[in-house]
Order: C-alpha cells, then structure tokens, then sequence
C-alpha cells in the first residue's frame, strides 16, 4: 500500500534569508523601494527585519537618505534589536542585488500564506464560538480570502500613448455592442447605449413602484438574447419570482396566478411557456443577509461553469455588511456599493442594482438627491434610472416615468412609458 503523499515544510529560514536579501538589495539600491510594494511590515517572519522595513519605506518617502552613516542611529531610535554587526551583514550577504524582485515575491508569498493561515485559525476559532453563527463565520471567511484575492491583483500604471493604443484597437474592432446588456426598452437603450462590461447601474424607486419588475424585465430580455444571467431576489422566492416571470410573459393575470384560478386558455400558456424556459440561461438565486463575498463567490462558480453576462440585484437595501462592528446605514450602504463596483470591474460584466427609496419621497418625484442616505451608490454609480409613478390611470395601463437621473455616458432626462399592472410589465410603446 503507497504511502501516503506529503507536502514539504516551508523552512523559516529559507524565508528568512529571502527577507534579508530582499532588505539587503534595497540597502545597495534604495530606488528600489519605489517598485516594491504589497509587502506588510507586520506580517515578515522576522519581527525586527519587519520594522526595518519599515522604517526604510518611512525614510524614503521623507526624502531622507539610506547609508551607512544615516540609518543606524534611526534603527536604534525606533528600537529595532539590529546592531551594527546584523546590519553590515545585510549590505553585504546579498547573493545578487539583480534578483530583488524575486526576493520580494518570495516574502509576498509568505505573507499571504500566513494570513491564510490566520483566517483558517479563524475559521476556527469561529466554529468553537457559540456566539457566532456559521453564516457569519462562512461571510468573514469570505471576505477574508477575497481581500487576499484582490491584493494579487495589483495592476501596472499604463503610459498615456499605450492607452491611445488601445482605443484605436477598440475602434478598429467590429461592433461589439453584444458585450453591453440592453435594457430592451428603446427609449432607454438609446441614452444609455446599454449596460456595459464592469458598470454598475441602480434602479431606484419608492416601495410597490416597479423596480422588482423592471429588473426582472431586463434580466428576461437578456436570457432572451441567450446571455447568462443572475437574478439575486433577497426578500422572494423562487417561486414568487417564477411566478412573475410567467405573468410579464404571458397573457396570465397576476391575480388569477395568485389565486390558482387559471382558466383552460392561461393554463395552456403557462404550460407553453414552461416548456419554452426549460433551457434559459437565466438563474435565480434566492437568498437572505447576502454579502458582497457571497455573491462574487455565486458569480465566480457560474462563470467558471457556463460563463455569466449580467448580474441584477434586487434589492441593496437587504443586503449585508461584511463588518460585524456596529456602523451608521449610510457606512454600510457605502461599504457595498464600493464592494459592488469593484465586483463589476473585477468580473468584466454588469451589475444592476434595486434600491428603495424611502417613503419620505411621497407626494413628489424621486430626485438623484434620494439617494444620499444610501450612502455612495450615487457616485459609484455608472446610471441612476428613476421610478416615478405620476397618476395612475383608472385600467390596466399606468402612466410611468423613467427619469435617467444620471448617465455618466450620455444624456439625462424623463422617458414617459405605459405600465400594465396586471401583467407587472413595461410596454416599449412611449405614453402620448
């Protein structure tokens, strides 16, 4: 019977010896500090070499010089335990200044490694707390790998003549409008120019004024369109979401649905049209206390699995911090706002986002303003669509206003369409 496999043991001081040469190449070339960033002087192994390092990068930014005459005295000020003897070592046990970057991806390495292990520990430690709960062990978690994540990521500067470069490329390129997902309303589509790779857009609109509706309407255009869709309902079910979709679709009344009161004629039509979803690429998770991480963490599974073109929130105001200290509304708000622009960007696709306004708004039109309590939604935020209502109308058609209150991309304004309610959907035709 084979043995069992093993890995090897990372070895201190085979990590050791990468901190010291990376110091000891910054020592021979302090320029060198300019370009190697990421590293944290609290996570080295070695505490002291730690704090040196540190207390290089301080120097540095102060304009004050690195030598032999300079730095000891500020070693001894700022208490690190290196004497002259270590010190001198270090200027001179360098095995090739040349392979600095490589001394310092070794050290990167190891403190992300450690800081894994910490949030193993963590996990842990989390486990054996009554108090905690393992949704909330599971979103810290979460967050934890995700900043590792992120902090890998770091991007180069782009010189301005490279990045002239590259958008003579994007226009010599075929028309790839099919990266952007559209609204499927026209008089939208034609200001926003649709919902491009990395933006992020809000829906905002007081309770029971259509935002759930409208979301879900451009989530089922884009399936239709065969794009790879995910639709995040926090406060309904799936069935509830189910159930809209065969009322914005069919000719079934959402009463009658509710109700179980199909008539023969309905009854076929939903049948019809369940047969004809069975192969949608849109997906809805259902789902409670949601956070950032755990939507990343749905996104990066599906896009893995089949790839993904649209994520749809519906709503910020359910969601979650990944913070378990106490903060105001408006810190949490701006905390996932960030959170969700960064996820756009990161994943290469669009999100939309629903957001209830408050009730204070009745009795006017909802302004861009509405959203100030909502903490930085409304500067992170590539377009901000607006629902006001107006008056309703004594049938089955309303009266809707779509204010495109901001569109970082193009025109703002009103866009005045019909709503039937019976079918909780938008009609393409503009209200005369």
């Amino acid at each position: 019977m084979n043995a069992p496999r093993t890995r090897p043991a990372r070895e201190t001081a085979d990590t050791i010896k990468n901190e010291e040469a990376l110091i000891g190449s910054v020592l021979l070339n302090p320029e060198l500090l300019d370009r190697l960033r990421g590293l944290d002087d609290a996570k080295f192994v070695d505490d002291d070499l730690g704090r040196l390092w540190c207390l290089l990068r301080e120097m540095q930014e102060s304009g004050i010089p690195i030598d032999t005459t300079i730095l000891p005295p500020r070693i001894r000020a700022a208490g690190i335990d290196i004497n002259a003897a270590r010190l001198a070592q270090l200027f001179t046990a360098v095995p090739n200044p040349k392979n600095a970057f490589y001394y310092h991806s070794n050290v990167l390495e190891t403190q992300r490694l450690r800081k894994l292990s910490e949030a193993a520990e963590s996990i842990i430690a989390g486990v054996a707390d009554a108090t905690q709960s393992s949704e909330s062990i599971v979103s810290d978690a979460l967050t934890d790998i995700e900043t590792l994540s992120a902090g890998s990521a770091a991007s180069e500067p782009v010189d301005l003549g490279a990045a002239m470069e590259m958008v003579i490329e994007d226009l010599e390129r075929p028309d790839d409008r099919r990266k952007s997902a559209m609204t499927g309303l026209p008089l939208l589509d034609e200001y926003l120019g649709g919902m491009a790779p990395g933006e992020l857009h809000v829906i905002g609109a007081r309770p029971s004024r259509g935002k759930t509706a409208l979301g879900l309407q451009i989530a089922l255009h884009n399936a239709k369109q065969d794009r790879r869709v995910l639709f995040c309902a926090l406060e309904m079910t799936v069935t509830e979401m189910a159930k809209r979709v065969v009322c914005s679709s069919t000719d079934v009344d959402s009463f009658a649905m509710r109700t179980k009161q199909l008539n023969a004629s309905e009854r076929e039509q939903f049948l019809d049209l369940c047969r004809e979803l069975q192969t949608s690429p849109l997906k809805i998770w259902s789902e409670s206390n949601v956070t950032v991480p755990m939507i990343r963490h749905q996104a990066k599974t599906l896009i893995a699995r089949d790839g993904l073109e649209l994520i749809v929130l519906d709503y910020l105001g359910l969601m979650k911090a990944t913070t378990s200290r106490p903060q105001a509304r408006w810190e949490t708000f701006t905390q996932i706002s960030n959170a969700l622009k960064s996820l756009a960007m990161d994943l290469g696709i669009p999100i939309l986002a629903l957001q209830q306004l408050g009730r204070d708004t009745e009795g006017r039109p909802p302004r861009l303003s509405d959203l100030r309590d909502s903490g930085s939604i409304e500067q992170d935020a590539d377009a901000v669509i607006l629902i006001d209502y107006g008056e309703k109308g004594e049938g089955d058609i309303d009266t809707v206003t779509l204010d495109l209150a901001k569109n970082r991309h193009g025109q703002t304004g009103p866009r005045n369409l019909k709503f039937q309610k019976s079918k909780t959907r938008f009609l393409n035709e503009q209200w005369t």
